[in-house]
């Protein structure tokens, strides 16, 4: 009709055009009307085109989260298979279960970064108030899928296997939930006590109350079906589903049960033993569902591989989110299997098995070592950097190597004894693709290598020293060179360094890094100091005197000029290192230099760092 109306409009303008007429003041304000009515048309059109469009991209997201929620149920539904048959209904609680998870998780961190932060009160109460409103949001979820499909509900195929083991009306028994946190929570009142118990006996008689309605139900609808069929099959039908829709109100009061016994809970004690009592709980829980995916990630040929990684990301989550789980998950046998995992051509597989070694090696440093073939799979992961590896899983590899290494003296010279390690370390370093985190996570490693005397003249022997004053001289990133200078200080440290360092001008480019026009941090000067000091002292009389000669010759004195910088400003360590190479370089070119006696005659622990 619009379209009408403006060619109409187009027809008479053009008639008085050329007819030479003047149109009146009626006729063109019935024109003007027309042509707004069209372009209003218009208007209106384009938006209806656009919401269709809307619309098509939003149904086309639904219909694919829906499809991965099935694909994938396993995994944001807590390790379990999804259904052949599942509705649309129980799909869209899978996935937004799976994202409540994942909130959940956000909120245990919250939860314990507060504990151990010692938030006040205030701070601490916001978190728990967020964590209360999140808890509440599960069954909110759960009333509307009830209304969908109940029997998803109460099979908990949402849930973990080990979950489900102790699954009551589609959850918790609200009463064993109490028993965990009696024998967790310390300080309790009388009061509290009391109170709990109270609670306790309360939640038991409701559920024995629900558990024995439940059992007349299925009683009841077991002689419905067994029934004769005295009366007509569509309506025995009829009966048993009008019994079956009961179930929706026994879930819904499960449900408030559960939901009345945790805001009991947070009455009943302080806003930090509340946070304690949520992290339990959050902890019990993951730790079950951290048993699942070991249970399902457990080498058999009859789980598939869908199956089997989408266990491994959840192991990785969850040994990364919750501490406690990481010796449970080591304690369970994983290990083994992690170390196999990365051998796999898979590469999500790979990262996945590695980084969960990573975060158990923080606090399960002995399973770790004790694993047979760990370090072997380690060695293999390093090894195919350039090929089968993928970048993640060998900074993973690499940073595992260091955490194992950093701070147990008695695992340096195990792995230190593994020369394809050490090789595989070095190349990583040396290889010209090689990505910027994985160079930076091998010299950790090396230099936690390093740190045990016996294994620098092994580097040494696999090419070590070429390597990292490759980086030092052509990388301008400075954390690079940092860390490089930080394993040079190290491997110079013994005799076979003189030799090393002598076929590549080593003792020239230390001191050249100490010279301020190069623009070295501080951290770099006194890795360049600690490595000429190291030098000089481990490597005999021609070392120190090619030490001597390399700091005195540099330009314009530059070289001295650093290390007085570092004697000056360096940490303590770096300062008394700097005094001592800046003796052993004044003696060496005969001594007398008046201008470092203020230096030479303090005592450099005097000075406040």
């Amino acid at each position: 009709m619009d379209f009408y109306f403006h060619l109409c409009s187009l027809t008479l303008q053009r008639k008085a055009t050329t007819s030479g007429k003047q149109l009146d003041a009626k006729t063109l304000r019935r024109l003007a009307q027309n042509r707004e009515a069209a372009r209003k048309s218009r208007l209106r059109k384009k938006a209806y085109v656009q919401q269709l469009e809307s619309s098509r991209i939003k149904l086309s997201q639904l219909e694919q989260e829906l499809q991965r929620a099935r694909s994938q149920g396993l995994f944001m539904g807590g390790c379990g298979p999804p259904g052949p048959n599942i509705t649309s209904g129980a799909a869209i609680f899978d996935m937004e279960y799976g994202r409540w998870l994942e909130d959940d998780n956000r909120h245990m961190s919250e939860i314990r970064t507060g504990l151990q932060a010692h938030l006040s009160d205030n701070d601490l109460r916001l978190i728990v108030d967020g964590y209360i409103a999140h808890f509440d949001e599960i069954f909110r979820l759960k009333a509307v899928a009830a209304k969908a499909d109940v029997f998803h509900l109460i099979i908990g195929t949402w849930m973990s296997p080990a979950e489900r083991c102790f699954i009551w009306m589609a959850g918790f028994r609200p009463s064993d939930l109490i028993k965990i946190l009696v024998s967790q929570m310390d300080l309790l009142t009388e009061q509290q006590l009391m109170g709990i118990y109270s609670l306790q006996h309360s939640s038991q008689q409701a559920e024995e109350a629900l558990s024995q309605g439940l059992e007349q139900l299925q009683q009841s609808l077991i002689d419905t079906l067994a029934a004769s069929p005295v009366i007509d099959g569509m309506q025995q039908m009829a009966v048993a589903l009008g019994k079956i829709s009961n179930l929706e109100g026994f879930i819904r009061q499960a449900d408030n049960l559960r939901q009345q016994t945790v805001h009991q809970l947070r009455r009943i004690l302080t806003v930090r033993q509340a946070a304690r009592c949520f992290l339990v709980i959050g902890e019990y829980y993951g730790r079950l569902r951290a048993l699942s995916s070991l249970w399902l990630s457990r080498p058999r040929d009859s789980v598939s591989e869908q199956t089997r990684a989408a266990a491994l990301a959840e192991l990785r989550l969850i040994s990364k989110q919750d501490p406690d789980s990481r010796l449970i998950i080591a304690d369970a046998g994983a290990i083994p299997y992690l170390a196999e995992t990365l051998y796999s051509s898979s590469h999500s597989s790979q990262e996945n098995a590695a980084a969960t070694l990573l975060n158990l090696s923080i606090t399960s440093r002995e399973p770790l070592m004790s694993s047979r073939g760990l370090l072997d799979a380690l060695s293999h992961a390093l090894r195919h950097h350039d090929t089968t590896t993928s970048p993640a899983a060998v900074q993973s590899s690499a940073a595992t190597i260091y955490s194992l290494l950093i701070t147990e003296e008695s695992y340096r010279p195990i792995i230190g004894s593994k020369r394809d390690i050490i090789f595989s370390l070095i190349h990583i370093i040396r290889y010209a693709d090689s990505h910027p985190r994985s160079i930076k996570d091998s010299l950790k490693a090396l230099f936690a290598i390093a740190l045990y005397p016996m294994n620098r003249s092994t580097m040494i022997s696999l090419g070590a020293i070429p390597a990292l004053f490759s980086l030092i001289v052509k990388d301008s990133r400075s954390g690079i060179v940092e860390d490089a200078t930080a394993v040079m200080a190290q491997v110079a440290g013994c005799e076979e360094s003189e030799e090393g360092m002598r076929r590549v001008s080593g003792a020239n480019v230390l001191a050249d890094l100490l010279d301020p026009c190069t623009g070295s941090s501080l951290r770099i000067k006194e890795n360049a100091v600690g490595a000429l000091l190291n030098l000089a002292r481990c490597g005999g009389d021609a070392a120190r005197s090619e030490v001597a000669a390399a700091v005195a010759s540099g330009a314009d004195e530059g070289a001295m000029e650093g290390i007085v910088y570092v004697a000056e400003n360096g940490s303590v360590k770096g300062r008394k290192k700097a005094v001592d190479l800046l003796k052993l370089v004044v003696s060496g070119n005969g001594g007398g230099d008046s201008r470092f006696d203020y230096l030479l005659n303090e005592n450099p622990n005097s000075r406040s760092s």
